[in-house]
């Protein structure tokens, strides 16, 4: 039919859809002879027809470069998961360093001794926590508040994490860590990115576990993410867990 777009569309079509194959070596000799043999015959095939037989052609003479099919996924869930919930346990002697936007922590987990640096607008809050006993230093009020309660592992767990962020150590004994089948850079090293979900709301977390220590160096939940990083627990370091009080500033007790 005069002006029909159709074969051309079909011809564009055929291209596109061919661009990833792969011809046989002999492919041009064998077009040229049947397209000869063709001409003597006097059979041509013309317009849509032309480009149907041209399709079917390159269906037979083709091989198809397909694409790998990806690897199988390691067995992360019986490997990576136990291997970071085994090296977690053996940091408990190590000062956790926990950062993200405006605020700072270090957390001695085995030792039950906690350190949390807020800054927000003009303001900064440096709070020490020890298993019995939390002392929070207000520079722009100049005062100091303290008291003494017993405070458990779990909860200076959850004053060591960015507000809204489980404990990762919760987080990689939950039943739900699964693998997304990627190993990603973060921080110039390779980690296992682990994901799942935790708690009656089911919040989805990630946590980014290092491949040759298998201990998080970084945890993420609803958009936000922390970097974590693992110091020994020498007096330099656990100098980094207490503050220094300036004697004029108020206590406040009670």
């Amino acid at each position: 039919m005069p002006n029909d777009p159709f074969p051309e569309l079909l011809r564009r079509e055929l291209h596109l859809g061919t661009e990833d194959l792969e011809p046989r070596e002999d492919l041009f000799d064998t077009l040229r002879a049947r397209h000869d043999a063709r001409v003597r015959r006097g059979r041509i095939v013309t317009g849509v027809t032309a480009v149907v037989v041209v399709a079917a052609l390159l269906s037979a003479m083709f091989l198809l470069v397909r694409p790998a099919a990806p690897p199988a996924a390691p067995p992360v869930l019986d490997r990576v998961v136990p291997q970071a919930r085994a090296a977690f346990d053996a940091a408990d002697g190590m000062i956790l360093r926990i950062r993200d936007e405006g605020r700072e922590t270090w957390f001695l987990r085995g030792e039950r001794l906690l350190r949390a640096r807020q800054h927000a607008r003009d303001e900064t809050i440096d709070t020490v926590y020890t298993g019995s006993r939390r002392e929070a230093v207000n520079y722009r009020n100049r005062t100091v508040e303290a008291y003494d309660r017993p405070i458990s592992e779990g909860l200076l767990a959850h004053y060591a994490m960015p507000w809204g962020m489980f404990d990762p150590k919760v987080q990689l004994n939950s039943a739900t860590t699964l693998w997304d089948g990627r190993i990603e850079r973060v921080r110039d090293r390779d980690t296992y990115h682990l994901t799942g979900f935790y708690g009656p709301a089911d919040e989805p977390f990630e946590i980014w576990v290092d491949t040759g220590t298998h201990l998080p160096v970084r945890v993420g939940t609803a958009g936000r993410s922390a970097d974590l990083d693992w110091l020994p627990a020498t007096p330099e370091n656990r100098a980094l867990l207490t503050h220094q009080v300036p004697a004029d500033f108020v206590r406040l007790g009670y």
